[in-house]
């Protein structure tokens, strides 16, 4: 007699388990339904780095059953390598188009045609691209282009226009715009703005003019018809010419010095409605109480003190050479017209021998338009008796009237 029995797959699941890559591969469940497993496959979350595990249950006709060996989800890590690949690329390809690239350029200042000296690796002349250049030498060219990679010369802009300048050194930072290099370097202004160091030297401009200032302390300020100097100091000075001349206020005497090597020049002022005194001309010290003179002063046309008018002298001394009885040139036209211009080749003035220490000698010329004035014009000093040799002449001219 012959028993047999028959046992059949009474059914097959399959259950998953997802965790943290960085644990071990779960052990095969041991008991029905398995703990921590779930019979629904869970969808892959972009970005996750979890590890999905599967394994099979089979369970016979006659109620046993067992697990298959735990595995990896293909699928589920076949997403994730996907997914990895796609968002390196992506960031890759931000990368190349968000870089600044850089590039070098020797061209010479004076060429407009600037050139990089090697090829600008992963360049591409697109919308938006952008490069760093540092430029050897500087920019002296009008209309400066710019040929990356032989891609083509584009102009370089700077506010719109085709002009842009650089010193020797300089790393400029420019955009394609799909048509022109557009300089980055330019500046944003506001109402008001500072340049240099807030806490030390600097230049601030506002809506009225521009100053210069130590922190917040104005030292010069221009604005409409002010220019402002030494704004905030007791005494100052004011050099021109590389110390040639100066003009220099001190406070302790309250007043104002015109300083020059040799002379300085004086004008008429004019008195402005706001009550201020402006010059007529060049080289001019004018305040409200006059004008202060300090050592040897020439003064060319006429003078006035209160009103009145001031007759000018011309004083010194002459050496002349007598052969006895002769009359010698002192002056020449050129030299009294220099003396007292206005009166033509006969100066409206007369003439003394200056101290009369020397009774002997007479200076022809008493009279406006004196004898003495002949022979061209000139001044002449003549001997009342025969002498020969030299003699020293001392003079006086004043002007007449």
């Amino acid at each position: 007699m012959t028993l047999s029995r028959t046992v059949d797959v009474a059914s097959v699941a399959r259950y998953y388990k997802l965790q943290s890559s960085t644990l071990a591969k779960p052990a095969k469940p041991a008991s029905n339904p398995p703990a921590g497993w779930t019979a629904t496959e869970p969808a892959y979350t972009a970005g996750a780095t979890n590890s999905l595990y599967t394994c099979e249950l089979t369970v016979l006709s006659d109620n046993t059953w067992s697990y298959s060996d735990v595995s990896l989800s293909s699928s589920y890590e076949a997403a994730k390598q996907a997914y990895n690949a796609a968002q390196a690329a992506q960031d890759a390809a931000g990368d190349a188009l968000n870089k600044t690239l850089y590039a070098a350029c020797n061209t010479a200042s004076a060429t407009a045609a600037k050139v990089p000296s090697s090829t600008v690796a992963g360049f591409s002349l697109v919308a938006g691209a952008s490069l760093r250049v540092k430029f050897t030498y500087a920019n002296t060219a009008a209309s400066p282009t710019l040929n990356v990679n032989s891609t083509g010369a584009k102009q370089i802009r700077l506010n719109g226009a085709n002009s842009a300048y650089w010193t020797a050194g300089a790393t400029v930072d420019m955009v394609y715009d799909g048509a022109y290099w557009q300089v980055c370097n330019t500046p944003l202004y506001g109402i008001t703005a500072t340049v240099g160091n807030p806490a030390g030297g600097n230049v601030y401009v506002d809506g009225e003019g521009v100053s210069v200032r130590s922190g917040s302390t104005v030292l010069a300020r221009l604005k409409a018809g002010v220019l402002e100097l030494a704004a905030n100091s007791v005494d100052a000075i004011i050099r021109l010419c590389g110390g040639k001349g100066m003009i220099g206020y001190y406070a302790d005497t309250d007043q104002l010095a015109v300083m020059a090597p040799t002379s300085i020049a004086l004008t008429t002022c004019t008195t402005l409605p706001d009550g201020t005194v402006q010059p007529n001309d060049a080289g001019v010290a004018c305040n409200s109480h006059g004008v202060l003179a300090k050592g040897d002063v020439q003064v060319w046309g006429s003078l006035a003190l209160n009103g009145a008018a001031v007759k000018k002298e011309w004083s010194g001394s002459a050496v002349v050479n007598f052969a006895g009885g002769e009359t010698v040139a002192v002056w020449d036209n050129a030299t009294i017209r220099q003396m007292f211009p206005g009166c033509g080749d006969y100066p409206c003035v007369t003439f003394s021998n200056g101290d009369n220490s020397n009774g002997s000698w007479t200076i022809y010329g008493a009279l406006q338009h004196g004898g003495a004035i002949s022979a061209g014009g000139a001044v002449l000093a003549q001997a009342s008796r025969p002498v020969t040799g030299y003699a020293r002449l001392n003079y006086k001219v004043t002007e007449a009237g």
